[in-house]
């Protein structure tokens, strides 16, 4: 299983498109992004002895950044810094 699992592996990274390009435009080595999530959530009818009433809800909010530090031409690094923030009623 494993050696198929290898086989496979080489087969699809020798197939790829990107694997033949000779020439590609160049990169950014240094590229940002900003994300931006909003969710919604709830129980209803949950035992109230752990949240003290037995309906609520709650609001989530995400914020971040994102970093794509680009290594050489086949490898990239992507740090991402972010704040969450959930208000429950």
């Amino acid at each position: 299983m494993k050696r198929l699992v290898a086989t496979l592996a080489v087969v699809l990274m020798n197939i790829c498109p990107n694997t033949f390009a000779v020439d590609d435009p160049p990169v950014d080595s240094f590229i940002t992004g900003v994300h931006v999530g909003i969710g919604l959530g709830g129980y209803w009818d949950y035992p109230s002895e752990y949240l003290g009433s037995n309906d609520w809800m709650n609001v989530a909010l995400d914020l971040g950044c994102v970093f794509n530090i680009r290594v050489n031409r086949y490898l990239s690094v992507v740090p991402e810094l972010g704040f969450g923030m959930i208000i429950s009623s």
